[in-house]
């Protein structure tokens, strides 16, 4: 993930896959969402997180996360912790029925 700035928010971008390319080496693509026009786009450069806007020193709410492991979207939170790390959650009507990823700094 490329975390940086969009507009006056934060948007990611997947800019790099262990396994780019499917079974057939093809490069790997949107099979899973839900509408048949997006099906076909490349996922390497797909806007997965945008929205976010700053609420506090470390934090950023408000924005939507995409998972292309199941085609839907959720509403997402994210917090900078004091080990680099970024704690994203994704979530579908209240943080309490979400998940929390942690996305390490690659150097």
């Amino acid at each position: 993930m490329r975390v940086s700035p969009c507009g006056d928010a934060l948007c990611a971008k997947l800019v790099w896959f262990k396994s780019p390319n499917d079974e057939q080496g093809r490069p790997r693509v949107d099979v899973n969402n839900p509408d048949p026009a997006l099906r076909a786009r490349p996922l390497l450069g797909l806007t997965v997180l945008h929205g976010l806007r700053h609420t506090d020193e470390d934090t950023w709410e408000g924005g939507e996360v995409y998972n292309p492991d199941d085609g839907d979207n959720y509403s997402t939170s994210m917090e900078l912790q004091d080990d680099g790390t970024l704690r994203v959650r994704g979530y579908v009507l209240t943080p309490l029925l979400g998940k929390t990823l942690v996305w390490s700094r690659v150097h």
